[in-house]
């Protein structure tokens, strides 16, 4: 059994381009040496050319530490330090370019001092560089590439190229496919407590991804990462805690992690409440309350937040009985890809319940449902083709193929 991943890699892989920063080395304050003499020491060795003083100067400039915050500044001294070879200024540099902080966005450039960091060993570089060259960012993809310098940065204890070669590795993304290694990979990453890797980890030893389930050491796992603010491992907790995979089903303690990340904004979690409240599970039932929960992942476009509200319209429980909104709704779901909202709108046209029948539409939303594997659908479509021309059908075909690859 599969358990849900949420959010593709590559969007969490860019976004680590903002963090991936050097910190200031250097000069550090001795006995009776203050702050001020420090950095006036700092100041005159990078004005002499040392490398390590200009990339302190650039990185207090950067953060306002001891001088004023001055980004124009940063990235001359970032620059003057990169140019001798220094890598932490040379990928500092590169995240400049990236973001056009201080200088104008050139992913060009960026590419090109990611790489002269990636090279001359720095750990923060070489994953930087190896993101650009997996989402094409300055060059063309190059999955070997990135491959080989992920593994670098990995193999420095990087945890983010850690958690990067556990994704490629299992998908077979710029190396053969090898799950152990992943998972190897993977488990160093979680070592380190890194959030993201303890949820992935968790989930892995809640499948066969990783052997034999271990579903006690997963729960562990995904409340540490929960812990630091992950909310799709909390999320995952209550999943775990509802179904009993972990033992004995803890509904009440599963509404309660939902909750947790529900109230931070997470969608998922937002629609699992709001489940539970609907049906009285681990709560007390409240329609008005549920349907104020799929209402608030609705507005950010979860499917089956959409789905479930829509439901509520078409039976009137919680909310106002509404045939134009649960339309809109179920509607806006099946767009995205739900296919029980698929079905649900095939039925409603082709039934004509609260509308106008429609056997075109209806059969258009049953073959885009059947395709994307509902269940019934197939059935349903069945029973309803002797109403329809030759004619009616290819048309209803023709417009199905814009949400589903229909023969």
């Amino acid at each position: 059994m599969r358990h849900h991943r949420a959010g593709p890699f590559a969007v969490f892989l860019c976004l680590s381009l903002l963090a991936v920063e050097g910190a200031a080395g250097g000069v550090e304050p001795g006995p009776g040496r203050s702050e001020p003499a420090v950095l006036s020491a700092r100041l005159a060795a990078a004005q002499a050319g040392d490398p390590e003083a200009q990339f302190a100067i650039a990185v207090a400039y950067h953060q306002g530490e001891g001088l004023p915050a001055d980004i124009d500044a940063a990235v001359r001294w970032y620059e003057a330090a990169a140019r001798q070879g220094h890598a932490q200024a040379q990928n500092n540099l590169g995240v400049r370019y990236l973001y056009g902080e201080g200088v104008p966005v050139s992913e060009d450039r960026a590419l090109a001092w990611f790489r002269r960091s990636a090279e001359n060993g720095f750990a923060d570089g070489q994953f930087n560089y190896a993101t650009m060259l997996t989402t094409g960012r300055g060059t063309s993809v190059d999955e070997d590439a990135a491959t080989y310098w992920f593994t670098r940065a990995a193999e420095q204890g990087f945890p983010e190229a850690q958690l990067a070669l556990y994704e490629r590795l299992r998908k077979g993304i710029g190396a053969p496919p090898d799950l152990a290694a992943a998972l190897a990979w993977l488990e160093k990453a979680a070592a380190q407590g890194h959030a993201v890797a303890e949820r992935e980890l968790g989930l892995a030893l809640l499948d066969d991804e990783a052997g034999s389930p271990r579903p006690g050491a997963a729960l562990l796992l995904l409340k540490r990462s929960a812990a630091q603010g992950n909310l799709d491992a909390a999320w995952q907790v209550g999943h775990v805690l509802a179904l009993g995979l972990a033992g004995s089903p803890d509904a009440a303690g599963a509404v309660e992690w939902f909750r947790h990340a529900a109230e931070a904004g997470h969608p998922a979690a937002q629609n699992a409440l709001g489940l539970a409240l609907l049906l009285g599970e681990g709560i007390a039932a409240d329609p008005a309350a549920a349907a104020e929960w799929f209402g608030r992942a609705a507005e950010a476009e979860y499917p089956m937040a959409l789905f479930n509200l829509g439901v509520l319209h078409l039976e009137g429980r919680g909310v106002p009985h509404d045939m134009r909104e649960a339309l809109r709704l179920l509607g806006r779901a099946a767009e995205l890809g739900y296919a029980p909202a698929q079905n649900n709108l095939g039925i409603i046209y082709a039934q004509g319940l609260g509308v106008s029948p429609d056997l075109v539409t209806g059969y258009k939303w049953l073959v885009v449902a059947a395709a994307n594997g509902h269940p019934t659908a197939g059935q349903t479509l069945g029973d309803l083709s002797p109403h329809l021309t030759d004619q009616q059908m290819e048309l209803a075909k023709a417009q199905a193929r814009q949400w589903a690859p229909i023969p």
